[in-house]
């Protein structure tokens, strides 16, 4: 299509339209306010917005489709932590956990940060 984009530098010469990209005053390039509500405006995802906002609604469904499947991926509980929570299930199933009020709970948290340097008294 004729689009330069160095997402490394966040620099552009033209847009995947094939368009001059136009600056706002901030020297930011300018896309649809709707796109941006949300977004904190760096950059990398100026660029990213221009290109984005010359893609056919097919073509912004599938890159969502693709950007979810990303985030998710690194949202996946790690087994370790699952196979944890399944013995602690299991542990309270028999009854064999030790329950106790909160308040003692929170005070053995603090010791251990404490102890580690990572929490002041």
């Amino acid at each position: 299509m004729g689009a330069e984009i160095q997402l490394t530098t966040a620099t552009i010469s033209r847009n995947a339209c094939d368009q001059p990209l136009r600056l706002d005053s901030h020297g930011q390039t300018e896309y649809s306010p709707a796109m941006s509500a949300t977004l904190t405006s760096t950059p990398v995802i100026d660029a990213l917005m221009a290109a984005i906002s010359c893609l056919s609604r097919e073509e912004k469904e599938v890159l969502v489709e693709r950007v979810q499947g990303e985030i998710s991926d690194e949202d996946e509980i790690p087994q370790w932590h699952l196979d944890i929570l399944e013995e602690r299930e299991e542990l309270h199933r028999k009854g064999l956990d030790q329950p106790m009020p909160l308040e003692e709970g929170l005070r053995q948290v603090r010791e251990r940060l404490h102890a580690r340097g990572i929490m002041a008294e």
